[in-house]
């Protein structure tokens, strides 16, 4: 998450990890998702230009979470993901709303990859850490040092919240 966001709106910067099981190269062109939690539609991301090739792969993603529906949406958001919180992630599921090769939607891909969600574990302490260390960049190297040392006890113990005390179910 990037805080404040970019001048363009983009808040969501990630790398995504498609499978192609296939022997096949497919260019698909750029795919626009909504990110969902549960049935609630929270933000959308888009990957521009991709190109599936075999085996798994990562891709760069933008996009926005929308803090407003968040924020309002906070309690059900939460009961949604107790079980994953408790196991120290975000659930999230992206569902293709569109894709365009060249600037023209192309409907057959469009509805082939609507079908096939992807589903994501977003650990929430590097979330938290990246999230902060973006407000951070430029104010605190204090701070910054203080990140760092929690990121190395994180990376010892498995995660944030043990480090501080809280337990929770793995």
């Amino acid at each position: 998450m990037l805080f404040p966001p970019r001048d363009d709106g983009v808040n969501l910067v990630a790398n995504a990890t498609l499978p192609n099981p296939s022997v096949m190269t497919i260019e698909i062109g750029t795919i626009t998702m909504d990110l969902k939690s549960k049935d609630l539609t929270i933000g959308n991301a888009t990957i521009n230009n991709l190109t599936l090739r075999p085996g798994n792969h990562s891709t760069p993603l933008e996009g926005v979470v929308d803090m407003h529906t968040v924020t309002e949406n906070l309690l059900p958001l939460l009961q949604a993901q107790r079980d994953s919180l408790r196991s120290g992630y975000l659930s999230l599921d992206a569902v293709t709303r569109e894709v365009e090769y060249d600037g023209v939607m192309i409907p057959y891909y469009t509805e082939v990859m609507r079908d096939l969600v992807l589903s994501a574990k977003v650990p929430v302490n590097d979330l938290l850490i990246n999230s902060v260390q973006g407000i951070l960049h430029d104010n605190s190297s204090g701070l910054q040092s203080v990140l760092d040392d929690i990121r190395e006890r994180s990376a010892a113990k498995g995660d944030i919240t043990s480090s501080v005390g809280i337990k929770h179910r793995r």
